[in-house]
């Protein structure tokens, strides 16, 4: 029994109050998870970017990308720099390879073809889709493969039997982009 002049909080009153404390913690646990991923995202983006602006900037003047290594892109440290490497493989910002390769095609010959590999839902979505729709035709990018399935612009449709037509829009890239480890290739000229 409780006497007058008692002060404090019952038991119940504490749990309750710890019961608020971990409802308010867990929102901002969410939210502070939910704006990691969209950095991460973002800063994938951002890194396929730079990746090909290092490398055709390297190349530029040998006009070609057939020496186009791990070794080379390594040795002469190309890359940008949050690029990790792990036993002579670069990585991407979400921990998993990158191949980076010359790639020849019927029409200009001499490209350059970027894949990032096991990449989750989200991310695929958003590389897939990274401004190319603003980017139109006039982009050095001539051909997507999400999963295998080729995109490319009308007027490169002579690369590859069996492609669509880029952009990929948000829809498209929603359908192929699974849920799980997803691949994406990019080739530039």
């Amino acid at each position: 029994m409780l006497k007058n002049n008692q002060i404090g909080r019952s038991m119940i009153e504490m749990l309750g109050v710890i019961a608020v404390i971990g409802v308010i913690s867990a929102g901002v646990l969410k939210i502070i998870g939910t704006m990691h991923n969209k950095y991460t995202v973002s800063r994938g983006v951002q890194q396929l970017q730079d990746i090909r602006k290092a490398v055709q900037d390297r190349f530029a003047a040998d006009g070609s990308y057939s020496k186009v290594t791990n070794t080379l892109l390594q040795n002469e440290n190309i890359l940008p720099h949050d690029v990790k490497w792990k036993s002579g493989v670069p990585k991407h910002i979400f921990g998993k390879d990158i191949e980076i390769t010359p790639y020849t095609y019927k029409v200009s010959g001499d490209g350059l073809q970027i894949v990032y590999k096991d990449l989750n839902q989200p991310a695929c979505n958003a590389l897939a889709t990274i401004g190319w729709m603003n980017i139109s035709s006039s982009s050095t990018m001539v051909l997507l493969k999400i999963n295998g399935t080729n995109y490319q612009w009308k007027e490169f449709k002579v690369l590859t039997s069996e492609t669509k037509d880029l952009p990929v829009t948000t829809i498209i890239a929603a359908e192929k982009c699974i849920d799980g480890n997803n691949t994406l290739t990019w080739v530039f000229y």
